[in-house]
């Protein structure tokens, strides 16, 4: 991340300088510094960021559990903002859209998945900020293709949430064949696990809420659960074991077993979130033809998807609120698990 000027605002052939909030070294506190911004590509275009989620996985790279990532370091994949300037080649967007930035900036396009419009499976896309800023930075520039209109009228508060939280648990109701009518588990109820729910409660399905937090319970009721598993306890599970068509894992599990028997015959365990390793019982799996597969953050075209779907269905995140000042204090509460549901830190 350089922090020297070289020029002026975001004009064509020209640097930006930019607030952000720097991880100069992983697992201690970000710090505010100016960062310099490239001249903007013909292809990209400036965004002012005024809000940006925080994901666990933006934690677990600022604390340095993957070791492939550079330091420094400006996270946040879950913007929202202004575009502020386009490069010569834009012709769809414009100065003064509210966009959002999500998980990818950038993707081959020529490969046989970009091709396909699988574009988030393509082995050269390009993660938010590796090796760039992302969106704990005041301006970011992107690849237009990777600029997400938000709805007019969709709240901008909530919007930035969707690009990583939305994208990531819509796509499965896409690739996987959910059907409404279908029973579907959500297990893990935080930032990705409490929008799931709403969004498979909005997709048809009758959704069974599975958590080691029974204090959760309530609050999946309010979400769409029709049914709650607390995984900690035995006649919980069994009272729902081999109903469940589908179950999106949110978040990693002491247990993978008793998740496991939750499914019905032919069910999928569709990974969505960081996991830990996964040990299942073997002849479950073959018995009984069940699969686990893992899945992605959307593509393009699902994103597209994804942002018309929860503005028809007036699906809004549940946010707590942070000016970029209390970014660590933000960050902390995530670790401690005690955001309801997901943080959201706004620039001033």
């Amino acid at each position: 991340v350089s922090t020297q000027s070289t020029g002026s605002l975001g004009q064509s052939g020209m640097s930006r300088e930019a607030r952000a909030y720097v991880a100069n070294k992983f697992g201690e506190p970000l710090q505010l510094q100016t960062v310099t911004l490239p001249p903007l590509k013909s292809h990209e275009v400036e965004v002012k960021i005024k809000a940006c989620g925080i994901c666990l996985s933006d934690v677990d790279i600022l604390d340095g559990k993957y070791p492939f990532w550079p330091a420094p370091c400006v996270a946040g994949h879950e913007g929202v903002g202004e575009i502020t300037a386009v490069g010569e080649e834009v012709k769809t967007l414009k100065v003064g859209q509210v966009v959002g930035c999500g998980v990818f900036r950038d993707s081959c396009g020529s490969c046989r998945a970009c091709n396909k419009g699988k574009d988030n499976v393509c082995f050269g896309k390009e993660m938010m900020f590796m090796n760039k800023p992302g969106c704990f930075a005041e301006y970011v520039h992107i690849d237009y293709r990777y600029a997400f209109p938000i709805p007019e009228g969709y709240p901008m508060e909530y919007a930035g949430v969707l690009m990583c939280a939305g994208q990531t648990t819509f796509a499965p109701f896409q690739t996987q064949n959910i059907q409404p009518g279908d029973q579907v588990g959500v297990f893990g109820v935080g930032g990705l696990g409490h929008l799931a729910i709403m969004i498979a409660k909005a997709y048809g399905t009758e959704v069974t809420a599975i958590s080691s937090s029974p204090s959760k319970e309530e609050d999946c009721k309010k979400l769409g659960s029709a049914h709650f598993v607390n995984i900690k306890d035995e006649s919980s599970v069994k009272a729902r074991a081999g109903t469940l068509d589908f179950i999106l894992a949110t978040a990693p599990a002491s247990d993978w077993s008793s998740i496991f028997q939750l499914l019905a015959p032919e069910g999928k365990l569709i990974i969505i979130g960081a996991a830990s390793q996964l040990s299942i019982p073997v002849m479950d799996l073959m018995m009984y033809q069940k699969a686990v597969v893992g899945s992605s953050a959307s593509s393009r075209g699902g994103t597209t998807d994804m942002l018309r779907f929860v503005h028809l269905h007036s699906i809004f995140p549940q946010i707590e609120k942070f000016p970029f000042s209390q970014v660590n204090e933000a960050i902390k509460r995530v670790k401690e698990n005690k955001v309801r549901y997901r943080a959201v830190c706004f620039f001033d």
